[in-house]
């Protein structure tokens, strides 16, 4: 168990009450008891739902909330735009602290066991028997980051994962194939590097770099889960990977940081500047709608095996609300998960189908007739591999992981001295 994470978060919860575990709330104050009547008279309850989907995914998710607010009128859900996954992951760390957090709201996964840790969220286990939720729908480690501790904390929603996105049309005129390992990846980099143009471009990000780490043959964690699995080349290899790609000048490196720099990746790509990129499967039908040339999608090349790391987020509902109010969270819950609804979600972004029922809806099977290769990424998570989920990971992937290998890259550390680097500060986490 890790000691010295969060301690601020940990003792403000403390000191509002909200360590209650998880489950319904247990607030009892006389406060509270005439906020749950005055919610009880009120014709329509309202609830609030926070998220990190801007641009034309943002308006889905409007759309659906309009969709559910229509259908029904108990309840107004008023779908609130927090920023990207790390502006909205400050402000929930805020709100739930002072006990203001929102009904129900998309946390970025690898923040999701922080708060489960806390006793913030509510064990859905007694909805999901009440009202017989076929939990067994999902795909198979669809629902690693949806467990704690034997509670159920969350459910899947904008789930994801790296794939290779290339330029079919370029590599048709090339007689090039779609790389399937990392020698064939430089070698169709190189033939592709030409006429100002580059063959690759990847973020200097911890997600990809993880995700080579897998396919190097490594783990993200230790058998112990107290400290990282790539301790050794596994770590090491993506790191020349890249390396000798820009050292060859046929790796672009995007600029920006987080958020940005994939968004520069993509941009790059659609420009005709990148022949091929490594970005998130749900990125598919904005490249198909902006790239002028035909979009090809594979797997991530291999070194051993091929892998599939988690990404995205799931739905999480907060301790703290009257009972009233947390029955009706569970119910938009319900209807944001369900199969017609995650297929639009699915179609309308690319994100992954988290039920293997969204593929037999006519939603699925009519988007694949203009998307073909939707679900690529589908076949891609039978190598779905097992993350880090407790209060730490997201401090080791978003800070120790990222200033190490952008050390690495941009500095000239040494590749070994940098996953020496990630290993040690790793494990001063859990001493």
């Amino acid at each position: 168990m890790v000691k010295k994470l969060f301690p601020t978060l940990l003792s403000v919860l403390l000191s509002v009450g909200m360590l209650s575990g998880c489950g319904k709330s247990s607030m009892s104050t006389d406060a509270s008891k005439a906020s749950s009547s005055d919610e009880a008279s009120q014709k329509t309850m309202d609830i609030e739902f926070w998220h990190a989907m801007s641009g034309g995914t943002g308006d889905l998710i409007q759309q659906l909330v309009d969709d559910y607010n229509a259908s029904q009128s108990a309840v107004h859900v008023e779908a609130i735009y927090q920023g990207d996954y790390t502006t909205e992951g400050t402000k929930i760390q805020a709100a739930v602290a002072s006990g203001n957090a929102p009904q129900i709201a998309q946390l970025e996964i690898g923040r999701i066991g922080m708060y489960a840790e806390a006793g913030a969220l509510v064990d859905l286990k007694s909805y999901v028997k009440r009202d017989d939720y076929n939990i067994d729908d999902y795909y198979k480690g669809i629902l690693d980051y949806s467990y704690y501790d034997d509670a159920l904390i969350a459910l899947p929603e904008g789930r994801s994962m790296p794939v290779l996105y290339y330029n079919a049309d370029l590599f048709k005129s090339a007689g090039v194939s779609a790389p399937s390992t990392w020698d064939e990846l430089k070698s169709a980099a190189t033939i592709l590097t030409r006429d100002g143009k580059y063959g690759y471009s990847c973020p200097i990000d911890p997600w990809y770099y993880l995700g080579l780490v897998i396919t190097a043959g490594g783990q993200i964690y230790n058998e112990e889960g107290n400290g990282i699995g790539f301790n050794n080349e596994s770590g090491a290899k993506p790191l020349y990977l890249w390396r000798d790609m820009i050292g060859a000048g046929t790796m672009y490196i995007p600029e920006g940081q987080d958020y940005n720099s994939s968004a520069a990746c993509r941009n790059v790509f659609i420009a005709g500047t990148t022949a091929m990129i490594m970005q998130s499967c749900a990125q598919y039908k904005n490249l198909v709608n902006n790239c002028k040339f035909k979009v090809g999608v594979a797997y991530i090349p291999k070194e051993v095996t091929y892998s599939a790391i988690p990404g995205g987020s799931n739905f999480v509902m907060f301790t703290g609300s009257s009972e009233e109010k947390e029955n009706a969270a569970w119910e938009f819950l319900k209807y944001m998960t369900s199969t017609e609804t995650s297929a639009r979600f699915s179609v309308g972004t690319g994100y992954l189908p988290p039920r293997k029922s969204i593929l037999e809806t006519d939603t699925y099977k009519s988007a694949l007739e203009k998307y073909p290769l939707l679900d690529v990424a589908v076949g891609q998570l039978d190598y779905f591999v097992n993350s880090p989920f407790d209060e730490a990971y997201a401090e080791v992937k978003d800070t120790i992981v990222t200033n190490a290998i952008q050390a690495c890259i941009i500095n000239g550390v040494s590749p070994e001295d940098t996953v020496k680097t990630i290993a040690d500060k790793t494990a001063s986490l859990y001493k």
